[in-house]
């Protein structure tokens, strides 16, 4: 299924590869793409099997958002997945907390280069100030872009009875086999992906603006971009269209809720997140219909590199950094037991493509669309860059 926002149809415009060099203009890059998607859901060979529901949003230049939705919520039901289908977002949350940490430093609240240590309680840190590496040198730039030196990789989901534990308990070791927060390297030194640095910004967010973390994100991301279906508690609203994720074995699981607010605990839909991927496109690329979430320097920053001596994974704020064919690439993938999803934006063709489905094992899937979509949009870049046959 096709829908463009609030305009659906059963068949995606027909696109055929040009035979002759010619340039593709926004509507026609975006009906290639939905052909693709269309095309790659409908023939694969694991979708409703290996994954029972699947949606992926299309946003070009400044059209409407496009999606292609397919398969069915749980297993063995009749309800199907729509662009209005809630997933969770998982790790694509920290996305999101980057993106309310950076129109806090817009605003002055927040700084980007001066000890995190600074906003915090003397005993937030606790055990973990004892560490053998220097805490005033952990900086909200360095956790954006997980060269902070911390550890914990990421927290997981918890007994659905228990109470959900504070971000407090979660750095403190408290509860859950994650252990302390601690400083394992010098700040600054290498990157590390660390979850853990995201739950520490959390209490960051707090301390600055004396709110909760939630409400401050929703403030200042989730409405401005348009995220309407996003939050980050079940309610009503979210709870009656949420997909039920699958395990390996493609059986539905029951839900359990996530350790971590900031860092895994969005829920959201494929249309929403590509809205607040083209609010963040960088520099001259910007292609929201909306104001831009940030100051141009950190739209731009959010998307450079941040390490400092090029050791591990290319990071922004926020972003993981990569290329296709020499054009940058900013993304963000989100799994965990029973969901997988994954969004990237090309500022160069002013594409952003959000992936999104109910399954452990949707990498299968999902993978080999992006890389499909990828290609494609290297050779056919809107706003007069050609494509040509290949060869």
């Amino acid at each position: 299924m096709f829908d463009q926002d609030s305009q659906i149809s059963s068949v995606a415009a027909p696109f055929k590869r040009p035979s002759q060099p010619e340039t593709l203009s926004p509507e026609a890059l975006r009906d290639g793409i939905v052909a693709i998607v269309e095309t790659h859901l409908a023939k694969h060979p694991h979708m409703g099997d290996v994954v029972p529901g699947a949606c992926v949003a299309i946003g070009v230049d400044r059209l409407p958002v496009a999606c292609v939705a397919s398969g069915v919520l749980r297993r063995n039901a009749r309800a199907r997945v729509t662009p209005d289908t809630v997933f969770r977002v998982c790790s694509m949350t920290k996305v999101v907390t980057a993106a309310a940490c950076l129109r806090l430093v817009d605003r002055g609240v927040l700084s980007l280069d001066a000890p995190i240590a600074d906003l915090l309680p003397s005993d937030t840190l606790g055990e973990a100030q004892r560490d053998e590496f220097d805490w005033r040198a952990v900086t909200l730039r360095r956790i954006l872009s997980h060269t902070a030196g911390l550890n914990v990789h990421s927290y997981d989901f918890v007994d659905p009875e228990l109470r959900l534990p504070s971000a407090r308990e979660l750095i403190a070791g408290i509860t859950g086999p994650w252990g302390v927060l601690k400083l394992v390297r010098p700040p600054g030194s290498e990157w590390a992906y660390s979850g853990g640095g995201y739950t520490l910004l959390r209490l960051v967010i707090e301390a600055a603006t004396k709110r909760d973390a939630a409400a401050v994100i929703t403030e200042e991301v989730l409405t401005p971009a348009g995220m309407s279906s996003s939050g980050f508690f079940l309610e009503d609203s979210i709870a009656g269209r949420l997909a039920s994720g699958h395990n390996a074995s493609g059986e539905p699981m029951e839900f359990r809720p996530i350790a971590d607010l900031t860092a895994s605990g969005l829920f959201s839909t494929a249309p929403d997140i590509a809205r607040f991927w083209r609010a963040c496109m960088p520099g001259p690329y910007a292609t929201s219909d909306r104001p831009m979430l940030l100051s141009r320097g950190l739209a731009d920053e959010m998307t450079r590199d941040q390490r400092e001596n090029q050791l591990g994974r290319p990071w922004g704020l926020g972003f993981q950094i990569d290329q296709h064919g020499g054009s940058p690439i900013f993304r963000h993938a989100g799994c965990r037991p029973g969901w997988w999803g994954h969004a990237e934006g090309y500022p160069p063709s002013r594409v952003v493509l959000v992936t999104m489905c109910n399954a452990e094992k949707g990498d299968r899937l999902l993978e080999t669309l992006i890389g499909k979509v990828r290609r494609f949009v290297h050779r056919g870049r809107c706003h007069h860059i050609e494509i040509r046959r290949p060869g």
